[in-house]
């Protein structure tokens, strides 16, 4: 997941609940030209706190997890182990 997949999530959740930009922006301390080039994906970066506070506000969680796999999360007849491992990063990605 990145900022702009995050963005889409948070406008998609936010039209949802029936809320403004400006009515989600000052819900969560961000400034409303803020929270709008995230939804849009014009953002290259936003803190960690902000991010936070938008998806709590909408009902979002962040999940924080290895990226790591031991294994794949199936088995498929046609791939090697190694490349199943990299299929499923692919996909978590």
């Amino acid at each position: 997941m990145n900022l702009r997949s995050i963005g889409r999530a948070i406008a998609e959740r936010r039209r949802a609940a029936g809320l403004t930009l400006t009515q989600l922006a000052a819900q969560a301390g961000v400034g409303r030209s803020t929270l709008a080039a995230l939804e849009s994906g014009k953002l290259r970066e936003l803190g960690l706190g902000r991010v936070a506070r938008l998806c709590e506000a909408v009902g979002l969680v962040l999940d924080v997890r290895p990226m790591s796999l031991d294994a794949p999360l199936m088995a498929h007849r046609h791939l090697t182990e190694a490349a199943g491992r990299e299929l499923t990063k692919a996909a978590i990605d």
